[in-house]
């Protein structure tokens, strides 16, 4: 009984001989960004979609977006998503879109589309 004491002190003592204040590092932990409760991130779910690059009646079609296609959304205006995928930028229907707010999410949800289809 008393080997084991003495081992647990020395134990002890050796673990906890080198922490002095005057030698703690400062520990510093990086900002991650709060959690949103909005739905940044879209999967186009229609087989083709306008992208166009001012809502209509006075936007113009600029590009096309297919089924699968992963956006993401930085402005709302109304039934209008402007959104970003790549270096393209546009603005699309809401009704063509699925919509999540982890881009894992949106991710999976691409893949899986495009393999049904």
């Amino acid at each position: 009984m008393r080997g084991r004491v003495f081992l647990l002190a020395c134990a002890a003592l050796i673990l906890f001989s080198g922490c002095r204040e005057d030698r703690a590092l400062p520990l510093e932990v990086p900002a991650s960004p709060p959690l949103s409760e909005e739905l940044r991130w879209a999967v186009v779910q229609d087989a083709y979609a306008r992208l166009w690059d001012a809502p209509p009646p006075g936007g113009s079609v600029v590009g096309i977006l297919r089924r699968g296609d992963m956006l993401e959304i930085v402005e709302e205006e109304g039934a209008w998503c402007r959104v970003v995928r790549g270096t393209e930028e546009g603005w699309v229907g809401e009704g063509h879109l699925l919509r999540y707010r982890i881009r894992l999410q949106a991710e999976t949800a691409s893949r899986r589309l495009i393999e049904r289809f």
